[in-house]
């Protein structure tokens, strides 16, 4: 059974956007450091802390569109477990995607820095100085990247295996031109 219903452009916009976001987030914490000046290191900074607070109202506002407006169903024919793993891996990626700049905010602050991305506005200070508490969050910080990057590539692979495998339409729904690309003569 393929599935014939697409996101809303809205959710598709929210979704990319929040991709594009999430891939700035790591290009500006894991860019080489090399030669950088400080300057640039403080620009890069600043533009991870900007895209971290980004990524955190996007994820707010994308659970609240899922809670307002209807997403497409599973195919039918999936099996229970992956139904079970889709449900468990978004609602995993939605809290670590709301956990992760909060842990980032938190060991900043708590390092002492003062959190002012590019000086537009100053982020209130949820935490005093503590060396303890930032050590520990920095670290649960560098843990959830990892777990995100991990259950990122696995909703790729998994939107990957219902394209090229499965050609159920469930990847179509997030990306329509598919679907018009496969209805082409020869497509």
């Amino acid at each position: 059974m393929i599935a014939e219903e697409t996101y809303s452009p809205a959710a598709r916009a929210m979704h990319w956007a929040g991709a594009a976001l999430v891939l700035v987030v790591f290009a500006s914490a894991w860019a080489p450091v090399g030669e950088d000046s400080e300057l640039a290191g403080l620009v890069r900074l600043h533009v991870h802390r900007l895209a971290g607070m980004l990524v955190w109202l996007l994820t707010l506002a994308r659970l609240l569109r899922r809670q307002l407006g209807r997403s497409p169903a599973l195919p039918a024919a999936l099996p229970a477990w992956q139904r079970i793993a889709a449900r468990v891996n978004l609602a995993v990626l939605y809290a670590l995607l709301l956990a992760q700049p909060l842990l980032g905010l938190v060991a900043s602050q708590a390092a002492g820095d003062t959190v002012a991305p590019f000086g537009l506005f100053t982020v209130p200070t949820l935490v005093g100085r503590n060396r303890a508490l930032a050590h520990a969050c920095f670290a649960w910080h560098e843990t959830v990247a990892t777990l995100l990057l991990a259950l990122v590539a696995l909703h790729v692979a998994a939107a990957l295996y219902h394209h090229m495998v499965r050609r159920d339409g469930v990847l179509a729904g997030m990306l329509p031109a598919l679907r018009r690309m496969d209805a082409r003569p020869g497509g």
